[in-house]
């Protein structure tokens, strides 16, 4: 009988370590999205376009984010996972302080691609220790959890934003401990970075898990993960392109909603923020739970195409949620096909963490899921919200054309999103089977 890692870990201790990395998670999200909360603010004190703005949003964060986590991905694979995350934390907190502390754009452009570079120690790690913890079937459960930590922060990051503008929209400055006087806006970087160092000591009291077929994987190491990528292009692309595409619609609309509101409805930023992070949050985390449950679900069941049908339920569900936010003339309403978008892509979100580690041998779990977020970030958070500011700036021109340009970005590419998922099912059920015939799980097909 295989050893299985619940064997050598508490159910309990398993479900501490999730909830600890979920904490992490919420941080990670939460000094990455303060920014689109403060974009008019920064305009103004800048004096920067929306398309530089999108350079901060995406690129400078991106580019870095997405290139770091190859590297984090290999030393994901040999090293310290727990002890990588904490050094991640601390270079992301102090990063996301050092934005409130920005008195040029430069400055500020580098605070960010900082943030990046810390940020992507976090998913390579967490994903393959949380894998090692948790068999197939109660995985994407797990991954669920830690999860809604991204939807969490990124909700929370409008929602306290939105707090801190609302309480001192009449005051030009405050003072903090330390700190001592800053613009509001400066403010909000420095008390959402802050705790996050907290979370750094917290990740302490956490053990470095045993590896799963720990001895075999570190024979597997040698082997080339090109090979193996070259072997099963077909699954890779219909699913890393499935996921990639997500993440461009998403994080161009997480990036310019608020603003959407704003300019569309005329509200305060405060106001529009707790808007879109109330719906952010509830949907998000609805999204989390459904999609982990659903996954595991139709691994149990052994229905074709298992995790990754997932994302055929997100980008059906999604478009239609994504043109009624845009559409709608009643601000109640938009919020409430907001948060339908985000539970749906809190679905899809939750079956990449999964799927990524279904179709590899655990040896190259971190490697592969740093290659996911290299396509995610540069090209979903790189892409995303500069393509919605170009087409606002140079496309149509008119800073009130931002709902046109949501749309014009996100149809076209929910449509190929839907083609990609229905032609990698088949892709990723022979690329699952193949790993659990490697790692022990299914025997050989005879002839």
């Amino acid at each position: 009988m295989r050893m299985t890692s619940e064997t050598r870990t508490t159910r309990g201790l398993a479900a501490y370590v999730v909830f600890v990395l979920l904490l992490a998670s919420l941080f990670s999200y939460l000094d990455r999205h303060i920014l689109s909360l403060t974009v008019p603010a920064i305009k103004a004190y800048l004096h920067i376009t929306d398309t530089q703005v999108s350079l901060l949003q995406g690129f400078a964060f991106a580019a870095f984010y997405g290139t770091v986590s190859i590297p984090m991905g290999w030393a994901a694979d040999r090293m310290n996972r727990r002890n990588l995350i904490i050094g991640g934390i601390v270079a992301w907190s102090m990063a996301t302080i050092a934005c409130g502390l920005a008195t040029s754009y430069e400055q500020l452009l580098v605070a960010r691609m900082v943030v990046g570079i810390g940020e992507a120690a976090l998913i390579p790690a967490a994903f393959s220790i949380i894998a090692d913890l948790y068999e197939p079937n109660r995985r994407g459960r797990a991954l669920g959890v830690f999860s809604i930590g991204l939807f969490a922060g990124a909700g929370l990051a409008f929602i306290v934003g939105g707090a801190i503008l609302n309480q001192f929209r009449d005051v030009p400055s405050i003072t903090l401990p330390i700190f001592g006087e800053l613009l509001v806006w400066k403010a909000a970087f420095v008390i959402v970075g802050a705790p996050g160092l907290l979370v750094a000591l917290l990740l302490l009291t956490i053990p470095e898990p045993v590896r799963v077929n720990a001895a075999k994987a570190k024979d597997d190491l040698n082997d080339s993960m090109i090979g193996y990528f070259r072997t099963h292009l077909g699954a890779l692309f219909c699913i890393w392109g499935a996921y990639t595409l997500l993440s461009v619609v998403s994080f161009g609309m997480g990036a310019w909603s608020a603003t959407m509101l704003v300019r569309k409805f005329g509200l305060a930023m405060g106001d529009a923020g707790f808007a879109i992070g109330l719906s952010s949050l509830i949907g998000g985390i609805a999204g989390c739970l459904i999609g982990g449950w659903l996954g595991d679900r139709w691994t149990r069941t052994q229905a074709f195409g298992g995790k990754f049908r997932l994302t055929l339920v997100w980008w059906l569900g999604s478009l239609p949620a994504l043109i009624g936010f845009v559409l709608i003339d009643n601000v109640a309403i938009a919020s409430v096909f907001y948060g339908a978008y985000f539970m749906m892509n809190a679905i899809g979100y939750v079956s990449a963490s999964a799927v990524i580690q279904d179709i590899v041998p655990s040896s190259m779990r971190g490697r592969a899921s740093a290659v996911w977020l290299l396509l995610t970030g540069v090209l979903g958070q790189g892409f995303g919200p500069m393509a919605v500011a170009l087409t606002t700036d140079k496309i149509f021109a008119n800073e009130a054309a931002l709902p046109w340009s949501l749309l014009t970005v996100g149809v076209p590419l929910a449509l190929g999103g839907i083609l990609l998922s229905s032609l990698g099912l088949r892709h990723y059920e022979q690329a699952r089977r193949e790993v659990d015939i490697i790692e022990g799980r299914a025997a050989p097909a005879t002839a």
